[in-house]
């Protein structure tokens, strides 16, 4: 079957996941991201085959579109086991590359580009579950500051409460940048406490 289609920027070309063929021991079939005109009439061209190894889950067009990214979902033969992380493709095919450490305890889902094509925005969620998690930028080569990761792993927390303060009589002048943080409360906080 096929899923998560995303139209490319300039309208002509459409990115899906595809599944197809028999299913293996684990029940999965072989999946691929495939890039198709919408237009012409072109076959569908396989731009990246991972088999039966990972399934393909949401993907993105870099602004010039010339670059896919795309998130994958290791399974059955798949190493690391439940792994997931992002990889980039050019749209012709070439130059798959994985762009961010595999994930094995969370999932990465959702990619897309920052409009100058340099940054991708991602979800890391905890895996089986579709609440919940926090977003993550990673250069479009794939570098950034793993220190930075690993102090917002540690500190920062899933969920949390804000209280805000707005000077007004009513709920007409509350606006974006118009209050003051009165209060913040996080799980992680409210353990130290």
């Amino acid at each position: 079957g096929d899923g998560w289609p995303v139209v490319s920027p300039d309208g002509g070309r459409i990115a899906v996941a595809r599944a197809w063929g028999h299913q293996d021991q684990f029940d999965d079939l072989k999946t691929g991201l495939y890039v198709l005109g919408i237009s012409d009439g072109a076959r569908p061209r396989l731009v990246a085959a991972l088999g039966y190894r990972a399934d393909v889950g949401g993907a993105s067009w870099a602004p010039n579109g010339k670059t896919i990214v795309f998130s994958a979902h290791n399974n059955g033969l798949g190493k690391p086991a439940e792994g997931s992380a992002l990889f980039a493709v050019g749209a012709d095919g070439r130059g798959l590359h994985r762009l961010t450490p595999w994930e094995t305890d969370q999932q990465i889902s959702g990619p897309a580009f920052s409009p100058d094509g340099k940054t991708i925005l991602f979800r890391l969620k905890p895996a089986g579950q579709d609440f919940g998690g926090d977003y993550w930028t990673v250069r479009n080569d794939g570098s950034g500051d793993a220190a930075g990761r690993k102090a917002l792993t540690d500190n920062l927390p899933t969920s949390g409460l804000a209280m805000l303060d707005f000077a007004g009589d009513d709920w007409d002048d509350v606006a974006f940048r118009r209050g003051r943080l009165a209060l913040f409360v996080s799980p992680k906080l409210l353990k130290q406490a």
